[in-house]
């Protein structure tokens, strides 16, 4: 679980609520101050993101440019306009190159744009943020302790994540078939940083385990439905970071879990092999649909998952968060009544201990103040 946990961990922490990251400082008195509070006023999602732009166009070097950058990223990545998301982080990043997020969500950009030259290119600038990070001394006051130790954390999973995304270069097709493919993909890796773990796994390993794909992809073809085989493929594909794969059969394993049991297994063998997968698979379907902005399902997933993760707080905590956050996002999506669901989630999330703790909270008071809400 060691090159896993440290994938699952930085999916789940490094979705953030993008949008109100960054402080405004509004002068009423100037053109830029009455454009921004009319982009704060504005409830119609097509007019506010026009404001943005023609706010982003026109005062290239306000200093509220990153603020109003932000709350761009989520558009695009929503609308899955990969080239916009990429080029719009770009700019935030050269004014803001410590911001994490804006770098994660360029490396998924490329990652969904399925191109290895701006993969390693924004793996590198990710990485780099990372070491930003982590460069910034820890603060004086006790009170801000906590949330630098918690940025701190994000940014060791980022820098983790890419050098994971560059070494899955070197497990493509072409360069599975081709080792001086596979070499030249792990010099990347190696430029990035020379003491990689996934390094120093892909020089030691026989990856045996990826020689059992192709068989159980083949059984499939005559047990369609085979749970173990569904759950395998879907830890399988998170380990290649193919998430699209891993949305399609979690959601198959699930439908497998839903319907009647195999004659082949008593009722007490079934309910323990379905109570067993089932929770796993709606966390994980529920999460990975949250990343890629498939709210909806998301939605449904996260909410059944809820009753298997309430014996896990690490889970349930990461499970409100997305639940929140897809709300949120739905809320703003045109769905009004979601907002009060937004709030309940991340009420939830705010009362557990963890790594989700702190944001849920802040969560809560941006919401509020986004839609002046006084409870």
């Amino acid at each position: 679980m060691k090159f896993r946990v440290p994938f699952l961990f930085c999916l789940a922490i490094a979705l953030p609520l993008l949008g109100g990251r960054y402080k405004l400082n509004i002068d009423p008195e100037t053109k830029q101050g009455y454009v921004l509070q009319q982009i704060k006023q504005e409830r119609n999602a097509a007019k506010k993101i026009d404001l943005l732009l023609a706010f982003a166009e026109e005062f290239p070097k306000d200093e509220n440019l990153p603020w109003v950058l932000d709350l761009l990223l989520p558009v695009y990545s929503d609308n899955k306009d990969w080239d916009k998301l990429l080029s719009t982080a770009d700019r935030l990043l050269a004014l803001q190159p410590q911001d994490h997020d804006a770098a994660f969500a360029c490396l998924r950009a490329a990652e969904a744009l399925n191109n290895p030259e701006q993969i390693r290119k924004y793996a590198a600038l990710a990485w780099k943020s990372g070491e930003l990070v982590l460069d910034t001394p820890k603060p004086k006051a006790a009170a801000e302790v906590a949330a630098w130790q918690q940025t701190a954390e994000q940014a060791r999973n980022l820098k983790l994540y890419a050098e994971y995304a560059v070494f899955a270069l070197s497990k493509t097709q072409d360069a599975t078939k081709d080792a001086q493919k596979r070499e030249e993909a792990l010099k990347h890796l190696e430029a990035l940083n020379p003491r990689s773990v996934y390094l120093l796994a892909a020089r030691q390993t026989t990856q045996k385990a990826n020689q059992s794909i192709p068989a159980i992809l083949d059984g499939l073809k005559t047990d369609p439905w085979n749970p173990d085989y569904l759950a395998i493929l879907s830890d399988h594909y998170m380990r290649q970071n193919d998430l699209a794969k891993v949305v399609q059969y979690s959601g198959r394993l699930i439908d497998s879990l839903n319907s009647h049991k195999p004659d082949s297994m008593t009722l007490a063998e079934w309910t323990s092999k379905r109570d067993r997968y089932m929770g796993h698979a709606l966390w994980m379907n529920g999460i990975i649909s949250s990343t890629l902005g498939q709210l909806h399902q998301a939605d449904k997933s996260l909410r059944a998952a809820l009753p298997y993760m309430r014996a896990n707080p690490k889970l349930l905590s990461a499970g409100l968060y997305h639940l929140g956050y897809v709300n949120y996002r739905l809320a703003e999506l045109g769905e009004p009544n979601r907002v009060q669901e937004a709030l309940k989630f991340n009420r939830e999330c705010a009362a557990l201990r963890g790594d989700f703790q702190d944001q849920a909270q802040k969560n809560i008071v941006a919401i509020k103040s986004e839609y002046n809400l006084q409870f």
